[in-house]
């Protein structure tokens, strides 16, 4: 990946290929280059998992992951999240700046255990009430990471933002 510009890296299955992603070693290591090398990384939901240190599937098999963010993902016998939620930037990210809105959906078998901090208020509503709330998504340089499946067509501002930051 020596010319991208950006990575997007989208959901997945990927406790279904941890012997695979694990095993190729030259993709992890040209993403951590690029995140080195300050390339904006846009990853949800799989592509977070992904972009942690490691990733423990259903059977108890642990794999190496690419390592941007300190944790484990970890699989769960039950729906962790499900359905449209909206999320509030506490700090500047790739997509947002400190204070808006972004908006999307989450579904997911997992749970990210890390001691980095989240940069997202996340809260889901219904009827005009939220019902839920929670912190989630990582940051780190101009790497963004989160369940968060993104609506863009509802977060213009995010592409904006997102691209404005391939172009320092």
């Amino acid at each position: 990946m020596p010319n991208a510009d950006y990575i997007y890296i989208g959901g997945g299955f990927p406790e279904i290929f941890g012997k695979e992603l694990e095993a190729n070693e030259s993709m992890r290591t040209s993403i951590l280059e690029a995140h080195n090398n300050n390339i904006p990384i846009y990853a949800e939901c799989g592509g977070l998992m992904y972009l942690g240190e490691k990733l423990l599937n259903q059977e108890e098999q642990e794999f190496n992951m690419v390592g941007i963010f300190s944790g484990i993902s970890k699989m769960t016998s039950s729906l962790k999240r499900f359905g449209y939620c909206i999320g509030v930037a506490k700090e500047n990210t790739l997509l947002s700046k400190k204070g808006e809105s972004i908006k999307g959906h989450e579904f997911h078998h997992s749970i990210f255990e890390s001691d980095e901090k989240c940069v997202y208020s996340m809260r889901k509503e219904r009827d005009g009430n939220i019902v839920e709330e929670w912190d989630g998504g990582y940051s780190k340089g101009n790497t963004l990471a989160t369940y968060l499946h993104t609506h863009f067509y509802n977060n213009l501002n995010c592409i904006e933002n997102f691209l404005k930051k391939g172009n320092k």
